[in-house]
């Protein structure tokens, strides 16, 4: 298989000593592959990830040269990081090219909610559309976490209490940190 760990460095090795590379750039990332699986065996990847100035240590890399593999290390696994997650929970990985394209690497780390309980009200509002008016116990506590955290002013609800269930599904599914308001 052309698909080898860094962890794996004799079938790195292997599978480049077998495998031509189509190009002078190709050539040289597999050397360097060679060259980080030897420097630092299986702690290559870490390394790389988060202590590039480790690199220096290989003839030929300035520290400059480690910084710029390292943020070029880190967008690949942002967007790989990214089109694993939407894939596995059914959007198409179309999707996670644009939004790659649009956020970078941070795409991940934008999706954000809170999750609050209240009681919709009676009450009349003087407007057309979906509107209703709620009684929510400690709303400035929410509220300073809504504009602290940068979210927008469009919010979700239902006339049930889905906090607990809510809360478990995207723990479980999704691995976000989700703020609950109580």
């Amino acid at each position: 298989s052309s698909r080898t760990s860094a962890r794996d460095s004799s079938s790195s090795r292997d599978w480049a000593m077998k495998t031509p590379p189509h190009s002078a750039e190709a050539e040289r990332g597999i050397i360097g592959s060679i060259l980080l699986d030897t420097q630092f065996g299986e702690d290559a990847l870490t390394v790389l990830e988060q202590s590039p100035e480790l690199l220096t240590r290989i003839k030929g890399i300035t520290l400059k040269r480690a910084q710029a593999m390292q943020q070029s290390f880190n967008q690949q696994m942002g967007m790989r990081l990214l089109l694993e997650f939407l894939t596995a929970h059914g959007f198409s990985a179309q999707l996670g090219t644009e939004l790659y394209r649009q956020w970078g690497s941070t795409a991940l780390s934008i999706i954000k909610a809170y999750l609050g309980k209240g009681q919709i009200t009676n009450d009349p509002y003087g407007m057309d559309g979906c509107i209703a008016v709620t009684k929510v116990d400690n709303l400035q506590k929410l509220m300073k976490y809504i504009c602290k955290n940068g979210f927008e002013h469009h919010v979700a609800m239902c006339r049930t209490d889905v906090v607990d269930i809510l809360q478990e599904a995207i723990d479980t599914y999704l691995g976000w940190n989700i703020y609950v308001h109580e």
